[in-house]
């Protein structure tokens, strides 16, 4: 499901929008659910029942309503926390504790609240 829920940034791209207003930011999830699910159906077009199969392990993710779609998602968004403090410590014009911030409601998972905290200890 993590590596699923990626295939289509490869055509539409990986938009951040952390540093987006509250309504610009649901306006740009919802234009990137949309060019996410048109490139996944182009992507599993072809691959049969396979491609049934990888496209419903992203809608999935995508709603993450089941446990695992859940953990999936956070997990994602403590890997994008992550990925951010490095590209801040070489440089990177990023802000890290922005995407912490920006999701460190939606962390709820014991195991990655307690990883959140050492990040964000870090951050201190």
């Amino acid at each position: 499901m993590l590596q699923v829920h990626d295939w289509p940034e490869h055509f539409v791209g990986d938009q951040i929008t952390v540093s987006a207003s509250t309504a610009t930011r649901q306006r740009l999830k919802a234009d990137k659910y949309i060019q996410e699910d048109q490139a996944m159906k182009r992507i599993c077009a072809d691959l049969g029942p396979e491609g049934k199969i990888n496209y419903e392990l992203w809608l999935e993710f995508e709603a993450g309503e089941t446990p695992e779609g859940d953990f999936a998602k956070q997990l994602d968004r403590l890997q994008a926390m992550l990925q951010a403090e490095k590209y801040e410590k070489v440089g990177e014009p990023v802000v890290a504790q922005e995407f912490i911030d920006y999701d460190r409601d939606e962390i709820t998972h014991p195991l990655l609240k307690e990883m959140l905290e050492k990040i964000d200890r870090r951050k201190v």
